[in-house]
């Protein structure tokens, strides 16, 4: 009995040091035209006014210089507990910096697919592969969405990502199955077990994800060489 009471405790001090560990941990700050780099991705926007978009053109014009600060936001881990835990037991404060965490990690994917579409095989776009592969695990299905369209603008260079993106051709999300297949066809040259799992996505339940399978298979016929295919996804 007693060995089991420091059991419970040990794990609540565990639950609470995660908490804390997480809470007040600090966040990358380089300074963007005057402001935090946190403060413009918050204002990203997919879409939109112009006016809306003002941040958008903020940090693609920053371009390359910013992907490392972006992966390292990518990289940051979900807080799982959090996640799960009843909303009744998480106060208001941590809900909100949690949801804001997967605004920021979504939004950091998103620039890099867009710094990543004008030169998809530079060092910078290519050291922001491993960040991309871990979005794919965030609990956000938009930031694995994301992840994987940046993937996808890399392209040939992003091989190392074919395993995690396989696994994402199951994901509960449509957009990310949808986007994980594109990613594949941009990747290339895929080994005949990647292109099982690709033919798999023909009988997918989602339209758009067959469509999508279709135009894939097409094109990596005819591109045996591995020559990155035009994506059906480009951002604006």
């Amino acid at each position: 009995m007693k060995h089991s009471r420091w059991i419970v405790v040990s794990l609540a001090m565990a639950a609470v040091g995660s908490f804390v560990c997480w809470e007040f941990r600090p966040q990358p700050r380089p300074i963007i035209e005057g402001r935090p780099l946190v403060d413009w991705l918050r204002e990203v926007e997919f879409e939109g006014s112009q006016e809306k978009r003002a941040a958008n053109e903020v940090l693609y014009a920053a371009g390359l210089r910013i992907i490392p600060e972006l992966s390292h936001l990518l990289l940051q881990r979900d807080s799982t507990l959090i996640a799960r835990a009843p909303v009744a037991w998480i106060p208001e404060r941590m809900r909100v910096r949690y949801n804001d965490q997967m605004k920021l990690k979504a939004n950091a994917a998103w620039v890099i697919s867009v710094i990543a579409h004008r030169d998809p095989g530079c060092t910078e776009v290519r050291g922001a592969v491993p960040s991309l592969i871990g979005g794919l695990s965030s609990r956000s299905a938009e930031v694995r969405y994301l992840s994987s369209q940046g993937l996808a603008a890399i392209g040939v260079s992003a091989s190392n990502a074919v395993p995690a993106l396989l696994l994402q051709t199951a994901d509960e999300s449509s957009s990310v199955r949808l986007c994980a297949i594109e990613a594949l066809g941009r990747i290339g040259s895929l080994p005949t077990e990647s292109l099982r799992v690709v033919r798999a996505a023909l009988s997918d339940t989602n339209n758009d994800v067959r469509f999508v399978a279709t135009q894939v298979l097409a094109r990596l016929e005819k591109k045996p060489n591995g020559n990155p295919p035009k994506s059906l996804n480009q951002p604006p």
